[in-house]
């Protein structure tokens, strides 16, 4: 569709292959998914035998009202963050569900980040004619300890203005507004072409990085909120810079007459959309969480299926690692489950 709203929106045709228009999509055509929308499961339950029974889950539109579903099977895919919390607010046990190791919460990886872009003169022979109607170009080198993604950046109005709003809040404390933030949305629209660059490098497993639950801290329905606390190694975040430097160099290459940082990212060294660790996995049930197959050591029947399981990341965004491990535990479970196992 080419739609100047694709990237950090929703999409209104449904062309991007995102959950909901995939695999949500070809789950409901089975005839076998209940789907139950504006919930939050705030338990998992277990029996007297200590297996997992089902959830307690609060309805958004009842927040006082809890109810209860009845599973054979329980799999957990909250990302890293709210899977923790979620599995230590569970379980009659005082540290929590499937945590006999103690290790439910730790190891709370993201990816080192940093972020960046070129201004290039219009014209420009490097960018042809009929290049504006295409919104992306992702284009990647992955030789120096991680990844550097360049991309032509969305459209996006609104995103964008709310950016470029912002770029002097590091700086100076102040947002553009009235005409320097007039200038700089039409040098950004109309008179250049831009470049932009993100990249993404390892983030070293620690016990230091953990997520608990807070003493005092509650949700709007009486729930502890998750806590966390990072501490990004220094070899790690060198990485991350050299990553950095060597952008700018490749910017200064191609002919940008202007560059600069992505104030936002380059502030906080991390990407926290992209989340593992925090139920690893592994062979020994005193240093893991859950088995090769996703299966919790200490509850048979409980699985989890998101990022939370890694034992480390690389230097790549792993989103369609987290989506493939996904597949390959549910079709442990279809198999486990056929052989009569669970």
């Amino acid at each position: 569709m080419y739609c100047g709203f694709c990237g950090s929106y929703g999409c209104e045709v449904g062309a991007k292959s995102s959950s909901l228009v995939t695999f949500i999509a070809l789950a409901e055509k089975t005839g076998k998914l209940t789907l139950r929308t504006r919930t939050q499961v705030v338990e998992v339950t277990t029996n007297a035998a200590g297996a997992a029974d089902g959830v307690t889950y609060i309805d958004e539109r009842s927040s006082q009202v809890r109810a209860r579903a009845r599973a054979r099977v329980v799999v957990v895919a909250c990302s890293p963050i709210e899977t923790a919390r979620l599995l230590l607010a569970s379980g009659k046990a005082k540290g929590g569900l499937a945590n006999a190791s103690g290790l439910v919460g730790k190891n709370l990886m993201f990816s080192t980040a940093s972020s960046g872009w070129g201004q290039f003169a219009k014209p420009n022979p490097a960018f042809p004619a009929g290049a504006e109607r295409l919104p992306f170009v992702d284009r990647t080198v992955r030789d120096a300890r991680g990844t550097i993604l360049f991309m032509r950046p969305h459209i996006n109005p609104i995103f964008q203005a709310e950016r470029i709003a912002n770029e002097s809040v590091a700086t100076t404390g102040v947002r553009l507004f009235g005409t320097a933030l007039k200038k700089r949305l039409k040098e950004f629209f109309v008179d250049s072409h831009l470049l932009e660059w993100e990249t993404f490098s390892e983030y070293f497993p620690s016990a230091k990085n953990e997520v608990t639950l807070d003493p005092e801290l509650k949700d709007r329905f009486g729930r502890a909120v998750a806590r966390y606390r990072v501490a990004v190694h220094p070899q790690a975040l060198a990485a991350s810079d050299g990553l950095a430097k060597l952008s700018a160099q490749m910017m200064d290459a191609a002919g940008a007459h202007k560059k600069g940082l992505r104030a936002d990212v380059m502030e906080d060294r991390t990407y926290p959309m992209l989340q593992a660790g925090t139920t690893r996995m592994g062979k020994d049930p005193k240093r893991s969480v859950l088995d090769a197959k996703g299966q919790a050591h200490d509850v048979k029947n409980l699985y989890v299926a998101d990022g939370s399981s890694f034992p480390s990341v690389s230097g790549a965004p792993f989103t369609l690692t987290i989506m493939a491990n996904g597949l390959r535990v549910g079709a442990e479970i279809v198999k486990q489950g056929k052989s009569g196992d669970l």
